[in-house]
């Protein structure tokens, strides 16, 4: 990863990680937002963002699979939670509510942090746009249903306004909106009542770490 001076073990390391790991592959929604947002944050020598994306060549993109894959990075490249920030986000669209909860529970204890959309990272986006209302009643009730009508909604948003869900001035709205929907999650819960998204969560650590301002005009 660029910017980043690897470390052997036992060696002092010059740089905090910020480790997302992704159900979306390289082309997809998730990696794809994630690389245009690192690549405008502030260039600062006391972290480096990582970006773990689905392979492309075996397609495991459930969350028992992402958060093997940061498993396995957080083991190769000696990181720690006590140290660095590390960040698993999926969907709850298409998977079990018993994997849900399994890796939900297994990634507390190991002090990942949960970046979970429900129904899916495209609520996220679609969030960052100033007309859309999220009527619950007049939803599916089935989550692979629900997905569905939140990516025609953000292509709809597209193309209407253009890429919204790909401007900083976005952002801010995006994450009060966020923010507001997680209201209706109970304490306690690992991951958001529907509609829900957590990633807000990772922007908020992105400013902590002054790799974005705190305030963005919208």
């Amino acid at each position: 990863m660029r910017g980043l001076s690897r470390r052997r073990r036992g060696a002092v390391r010059d740089a905090r990680i910020i480790a997302i790991a992704l159900e979306g592959e390289r082309s997809g929604e998730e990696f794809r937002y994630f690389n245009w947002l690192r690549e405008r944050l502030v260039n600062d020598h006391r972290f480096v963002v990582e970006l773990l994306p689905t392979p492309s060549d075996t397609h495991e993109s459930s969350p028992d699979a992402v958060i093997r894959r940061l498993d396995g990075h957080v083991s190769t490249h000696g990181l720690s939670p006590e140290i660095d920030l590390l960040w698993l986000v999926f969907d709850i669209d298409t998977w079990p509510l018993a994997m849900l909860s399994r890796v939900a529970q297994v990634a507390t204890q190991k002090r990942y942090r949960l970046g979970i959309s429900n129904p899916c990272f495209e609520l996220w986006l679609l969030l960052h746009f100033d007309d859309v209302e999220l009527d619950v009643v007049a939803w599916p009730e089935n989550a692979r249903e629900r997905s569905r009508e939140t990516k025609r909604l953000l292509s709809l948003s597209r193309q209407e306004v253009g890429p919204r869900d790909a401007t900083l001035e976005a952002l801010h709205q995006a994450t009060l909106r966020a923010e507001q929907l997680m209201t209706a999650t109970p304490a306690g819960q690992r991951w958001p009542t529907f509609p829900g998204t957590q990633v807000h969560a990772i922007i908020a650590d992105l400013r902590s770490a002054q790799l974005l301002p705190e305030h963005l005009s919208s």
